[in-house]
């Protein structure tokens, strides 16, 4: 009996009860701000099946030998365990793609209509773990000519260069990780709230880091297997294949279920959640503004909301007055969003002129 084979039986299972929990949560914060289910979340329930899938297939690579050397087992339970590895790469970089699509499409669900430069990001990042995908998975298929001979050397035929083929998926992995890891931190910085809180949400997303160092060990187990000792030299990078996958559903959950920590945190009267909480009511401070160079003005031309607010645009208008950066703190949503991104920065621009939206007026008292 290897010794080996009950410590990989365990922290398979221990990571999948934390995929598990951490996905319940989302589901429970979803319930606390009654927000509507979305493509992140199916996604997500996707990534967590196929999870299990492999999971089981990583046990049941266990259960016939995996971790001992191919010359100690009969030739049967060998041919098994190359058998079920041969399933394994193929939905391992499926689990993958739906994780870091389910991200995305957070991001999206977050940060709703943010920067054209966060957006064309998020879309780019999208396309790359797609292709990425797409290409590996019909190249793991016909590996080999013909196909039994991904798992069975003895087959007369040829294979691609099987090392090679795991370090051209694991490469552009870290690499997306990274990406993926780094699109929400300007727009986190940016919002017009403390440092602590800011810091806390980009450490939220930041978390995921743990997955690119996650990644980047499997990566150097990759270096001792050979395809000539399937069993005794693939069972450490499979089960790190298996816990990536889970932190990374782990780490994609985190920012969903900020109701949840809120809860907590109010109870053990963390200040991160309570500051700025009495002034959640729509109000503007203008105490900050550039003056005016002008009596008054007549038209919003371009109310830019810099946070996940739509733009309001008009047209044939002259521009007569100074830009000012005025601070909305706006109320939290209930109807999409995860996070609360209030205190968010308003550009006006005062023009003059008919616009052809008509001519807004402003509540009194706040020129």
């Amino acid at each position: 009996m290897n010794p080996h084979s009950d410590v990989f039986r365990n922290n398979v299972i221990a990571v999948d009860v934390l995929a598990v929990v951490s996905i319940v949560l989302r589901f429970v914060a979803r319930r606390i701000r009654k927000v509507t289910l979305g493509a992140d979340d199916c996604l997500i329930v996707a990534s967590l099946a196929l999870l299990f899938t492999i999971s089981g297939i990583a046990l049941g690579m266990i259960h016939y030998g995996m971790g001992h050397n191919k010359e100690d087992l009969p030739a049967e339970s060998s041919l098994m365990v190359a058998k079920l590895l041969y399933v394994f790469e193929i939905l391992y970089v499926i689990n993958l793609l739906t994780i870091k699509l389910s991200i995305l499409m957070m991001y999206r669900r977050i940060f709703t209509n943010i920067s054209r430069l966060f957006r064309v990001g998020a879309m780019i990042c999208g396309a790359v773990v797609t292709l990425w995908a797409t290409a590996f998975v019909p190249t793991a298929i016909f590996q080999c000519t013909p196909v039994a001979r991904a798992w069975d050397i003895d087959i007369p035929g040829h294979c691609i260069n099987l090392q090679l083929g795991f370090y051209c998926v694991a490469l552009p992995n870290i690499l997306t990780d990274i990406a993926i890891l780094s699109l929400p931190i300007r727009s986190c910085w940016q919002l017009h709230r403390s440092v602590l809180y800011r810091l806390s949400l980009i450490g939220v997303f930041m978390l995921g880091i743990f997955v690119v160092g996650v990644s980047i060990y499997r990566f150097t187990l990759l270096f001792i297997f050979t395809p000539h000792n399937v069993p005794g030299t693939i069972g450490p990078a499979t089960i790190w294949s298996v816990i990536e996958c889970a932190v990374a559903i782990l780490c994609a959950c985190l920012p969903t279920i900020t109701p949840v920590l809120r809860i907590v945190c109010l109870k053990l009267n963390c200040p991160c959640w309570s500051e700025g909480r009495s002034g959640s009511q729509g109000t503007v401070n203008n105490d900050n503004l550039a003056p005016v160079r002008r009596r008054v003005f007549k038209v919003w031309d371009s109310v830019s909301f810099s946070q996940g607010i739509s733009t309001l645009r008009t047209q044939n208008t002259r521009t007569t007055q100074s830009d000012q950066r005025s601070l909305v703190n706006t109320p939290p949503s209930t109807e999409n969003t995860d996070l609360e991104l209030s205190y968010l920065t308003v550009c006006s621009t005062v023009r003059s002129g008919r616009s052809t939206l008509g001519d807004p007026t402003l509540p009194p008292g706040h020129v």
